[in-house]
């Protein structure tokens, strides 16, 4: 009676291919393998479709949300930057007489952060173009 490969898990099938006996049993070594290669290419095939799945659409409301973060940082390090102070956690306010590094530190932080916004923006409407 031969033996059922289809219903072996991966280590079963595994341990069956390293302890036959390949120069007694050859048909059943090579049902082994086949087995192997056929659930290998099922696995490929589940991987690419959920990697398609996964890739979704930078849609207008994740476009939305960056733009009104963008604008938020940005309004932040300008109007800091006109007032000559920034605040920071702990009732800490900082400006370019006392403590220059940390004032323009806030100021490089949140324009940095509003233009790596905008760039975010500008490669996923690129990104979706591509795809359509």
């Amino acid at each position: 009676m031969e033996p059922d490969y289809s219903s072996y898990s991966i280590e079963e099938l595994n341990d069956a291919l390293v302890n036959i006996d390949k120069a007694a049993y050859p048909q059943r070594a090579k049902k082994i393998e086949l087995e192997f290669a056929k659930r290998s290419e099922v696995n490929s095939a589940a991987k690419e479709q959920s990697a398609v799945k996964s890739e979704t659409k930078f849609g207008a409301g994740s476009q939305l949300f960056l733009a009104l973060l963008s604008v938020f940082f940005l309004y932040n390090g300008v109007t800091d930057l006109l007032e000559g102070e920034t605040y920071s956690r702990g009732n800490n306010y900082y400006n370019p007489t006392d403590n220059p590094i940390m004032f323009y530190g806030h100021i490089l932080l949140y324009i940095g952060l509003s233009i790596v916004m905008v760039v975010m923006i500008y490669l996923g409407r690129r990104k979706n173009a591509k795809r359509t």
